[in-house]
């Protein structure tokens, strides 16, 4: 395979994510940049919330923009001065901290339509131009929250499952650890209600394929690999919760204090939203709606009723990554904070806009030939959503709604309001003149432009599909033990 298209095009897609915007240190960011600098400057730990991974993780570009402010500047280390300008230094590159993980978002997307999906590279480089430019990722890596990280540490266990046949063992090996225990735990770190999730996930994982069969229960079949499934998934999951509590009690020096008041057992009174209305926010509300701001999920439940064109891999992919929707869905329309407050878009289901991005790939490769025309132009139609979305997240973004949140005794009130809607920006003169004029304009036309150039000037090596690779031909098939990326 000739490299030269693979390493130009991420080189790319590298460049377009790091220029997308500056990024911020706000909201939610502040306290975990005041963990970070309190451990850096002072080797100490401090009582804020959130956890530390994240912390120690944009540890690299603490240093990295302290060197960069240590050889560039003239200012005596003892003045004043200097310490300001080497704290903003250092916060204006981890502040970039979001773009490094949006752009191993991509490479993975990248690698996943090539293993998993069957794509050809030029196919798998074009699906990922519209991960970066159809999806929440970039709108959502603006501040140093944690949303984008553990979506990444989301989606490869995922992978790494897809890979495994239903009913069989899960092997007890450095693979599995490294690609389903490790990222497991350390979701649950970053969030303890992904717990929830991975456990409908691993459950799902566990069932051997084709349901009941000759009066035998899925369940009964699976016999000793689901133990061991459970086994492995919940020993995950409850290392990431050991390490949360672990943490609470070194920092705070109770095991149930998160950094919030009040503490300890009151948490659970979190989850105090009526389900039907956060599920009815979460799915249709004007301001928070996975239906106008992650449109393309929705087809990954045409995809799982009728998988035709898909490998027995792919097939368990949308199968667990609906499984991992779903129960993020259920469990966050129960937060008292359904709607995520402030922040662009439905942040907390960040994950199913990464998905959705799978979905419509997987259904122009498997449909768009057989297609009519209804089809072809409802999918157009949700493309187009997809992208001009992220445009009025990237430049727009919530200013509007922190309007409302100003003026409006319930600030929940303020997620149904018509003037809210996420394309309500397209009837706004002045809004129009923010998206035209901001640098994400420039970023997606350079984008799109410098592709084209790539796809049509730079030969690619091998335009067949990873499937066709293997000489399989286009019949769905299974791998058992290919373990996805």
């Amino acid at each position: 395979m000739d490299k030269g298209f693979r390493s130009l095009f991420l080189v790319l897609v590298f460049a377009l994510v790091i220029f997308s915007d500056r990024g911020a240190i706000g909201g939610d960011g502040v306290p975990r940049w005041n963990a970070l600098q309190a451990l850096m400057d002072e080797g100490r730990l401090t009582a804020e919330r959130f956890t530390l991974l994240q912390p120690l993780l944009a540890a690299p570009l603490y240093v990295a923009g302290d060197l960069w402010f240590r050889w560039s500047t003239r200012l005596g280390p003892g003045s004043p001065a200097y310490q300001e300008g080497r704290l903003e230094r250092i916060r204006k590159v981890v502040q970039r901290f979001n773009k490094l993980i949006v752009f191993l978002i991509v490479l993975w997307y990248f690698l996943a339509m090539r293993r998993i999906f069957g794509l050809g590279e030029r196919e798998a480089a074009a699906a990922s131009v519209f991960l970066l430019f159809g999806s929440m990722l970039l709108p959502q890596s603006k501040d140093f929250y944690s949303e984008c990280l553990w979506t990444l540490t989301s989606v490869l266990p995922l992978s790494y499952l897809s890979g495994r046949g239903g009913g069989e063992d899960l092997p007890w090996d450095f693979k599995t650890l490294v690609a389903f225990v490790l990222p497991i735990s350390a979701s649950v770190l970053l969030n303890p209600v992904l717990g929830v999730a991975f456990a409908a996930v691993t459950l799902c994982a566990a069932l051997p394929a084709g349901g009941r069969r000759k009066g035998i229960s899925p369940l009964a079949r699976a016999g000793k690999p689901l133990a061991r499934w459970l086994l492995l998934g919940g020993g995950a999951v409850a290392l990431g919760a050991l390490l949360s509590l672990g943490e609470n009690f070194l920092r705070r020096g109770n095991p149930l204090d998160f950094g919030y008041a009040p503490a300890g057992f009151a948490h659970l009174g979190w989850f105090s939203a009526p389900l039907l209305a956060g599920l009815a926010g979460q799915l249709f509300s004007p301001a928070r709606g996975i239906l106008f701001f992650v449109p393309a999920f929705f087809l990954g439940i045409w995809l799982w009723l009728r998988p035709g064109g898909l490998s027995e891999e792919a097939r368990r992919f949308v199968l667990l990554s609906l499984a991992y929707s779903v129960a993020l869905l259920f469990v966050y329309s129960k937060w008292f904070a359904w709607h995520g407050a402030g922040g662009w878009g439905p942040r907390f289901l960040l994950p199913l806009s990464v998905f959705g991005a799978v979905y419509l790939a997987l259904w122009v490769k498997t449909s768009w030939r057989s297609a009519g025309a209804p089809a072809r132009a409802a999918l157009a139609l949700v493309g187009a959503m997809s992208v001009v979305g992220y445009h009025i997240g990237a430049s727009v973004n919530d200013i509007h709604l922190k309007e409302c949140f100003l003026r409006a005794p319930d600030i929940e009130a303020c997620f149904w309001e018509s003037g809210n809607f996420l394309f309500a920006s397209l009837v706004r003169p002045d809004d129009l003149k923010i998206m035209l004029t901001h640098r994400s304009s420039l970023v997606l036309a350079s984008g799109v432009l410098l592709f084209s150039l790539l796809m049509r000037f730079v030969p690619s090596g091998v335009s067949q599909s990873h499937g066709a690779d293997r000489g399989e031909g286009s019949s769905p098939s299974a791998h058992p033990g290919s373990g996805g990326l």
